[in-house]
């Protein structure tokens, strides 16, 4: 419900991804524990590295989403939730869904406004508040809503979801 039918999305887990149309990841029988938010553009692009990868910034395509996560051993739990709610309510920023990284954090992903310095100076306001620098690049993983964490073999539960 957050993509298009025919959106690309690479999903996976550490070591193993693979781009699918997200028409076609609602028939697999494992999604993976891992997605790049943002829909890619091409099903393999060529790493930094220069090798042919679905996971990586040349196949990712148009930012659609700004993930916000913390792994801040000095925050609570709640204190994250109310950094998301803060950022929900108060800044007005589009939250979409939350899910809960089954171990210390929480994955709020909010919708892009579509204007990179919109995006970026959300971004830079969040990092203040505790959120992982890493979740601006375009590529970066984050964890999938009701999969199986790796070798936990914990759920990564969806505790938010706004479909509109």
């Amino acid at each position: 419900m957050l993509y298009d039918p025919d959106d690309l999305l690479c999903c996976g887990s550490v070591s193993n991804f693979n781009t699918r149309t997200a028409e076609d990841w609602l028939s697999a029988s494992e999604i993976g524990e891992q997605i790049v938010p943002n829909p890619s553009r091409l099903a393999v692009g060529i790493s930094k590295s220069g090798k042919p990868s679905a996971h990586c910034r040349d196949a990712t395509g148009q930012r659609k989403y700004i993930v916000i996560e913390s792994d801040e051993e000095n925050q609570s739990f709640d204190d994250k939730a109310s950094i998301i709610r803060y950022l929900r309510d108060e800044v007005r920023a589009d939250l979409k869904m939350v899910v809960h990284s089954a171990g210390k954090s929480l994955h709020a992903w909010f919708k892009s406004s579509g204007n990179h310095n919109t995006d970026w100076e959300f971004m830079q306001f969040a990092c203040k508040l505790g959120a992982d620098r890493r979740m601006w690049l375009p590529e970066q993983l984050a964890r999938t809503p009701n999969a199986i964490r790796g070798k936990s073999n914990l759920r990564q539960k969806c505790l938010y979801f706004d479909p509109s």
